[in-house]
């Protein structure tokens, strides 16, 4: 009976793509915390930290969204 190997097959695309999403959205929420903590770390006093860290965070959910999409990395499934 294949139903069973079809089924886990679609479930592994279906965790390849959560699993791509959930790094894609942790990494910029590690770089706020990081800044969001109340210590001094570099231009923290800065009038143009905020603009930093949001550029940063943005610039690499940017770059993993694009290595994931060369690797065909959320090509596996349509959410």
């Amino acid at each position: 009976m294949p139903l069973p190997g079809i089924i886990n097959n679609n479930m592994n695309s279906v965790l390849k793509r959560l699993t791509s999403i959930t790094i894609i959205l942790s990494l910029p929420a590690l770089v706020t915390s990081i800044y969001g903590m109340n210590v001094d770390i570099p231009y923290s006093h800065s009038h143009y930290a905020f603009y930093v860290v949001m550029l940063l965070s943005i610039g690499i959910s940017i770059i993993i969204s694009w290595y994931f999409m060369k690797r065909n990395g959320f090509n596996s499934v349509l959410l």
